[in-house]
């Protein structure tokens, strides 16, 4: 899996647009642990959406990036053969705000 970099690209199941990440991280386990700027619709817990890791550089900003998805120079799908490969995204899934140490059975109490 190819590291999840701040400004990425968010996508619901259906491939719609729906944010970016913010900031990422491994954690002990060796999951990358990040946080995304995403559409509300969204936010519940246990949601799977799709991350795009894409190139990062001075030059590339947020518009261009997008632009890359629409896969203005991939092929067209129709025209590929067996074998070649496609633009996919990684699955991720949406966490509660505050994890569940190892152990315990419930999140801490808010004050």
């Amino acid at each position: 899996i190819r590291r999840v970099k701040n400004g990425d690209i968010v996508v619901n199941m259906n491939g719609q647009y729906i944010g970016n990440v913010t900031s990422c991280a491994p954690n002990a386990e060796g999951y990358q642990i990040g946080l995304a700027l995403v559409d509300r619709k969204f936010t519940q817990e246990g949601t799977e959406i799709g991350i795009f890791s894409i190139k990062h550089g001075k030059k590339l900003v947020k518009e261009n990036q997008i632009n890359k998805l629409k896969f203005e120079e991939e092929k067209p799908k129709i025209q590929l053969k067996l074998g070649e490969k496609v633009l996919m995204h990684e699955k991720a899934l949406v966490l509660p705000r505050f994890m569940i140490e190892k152990g315990k059975m419930e999140r801490p109490l808010m004050k």
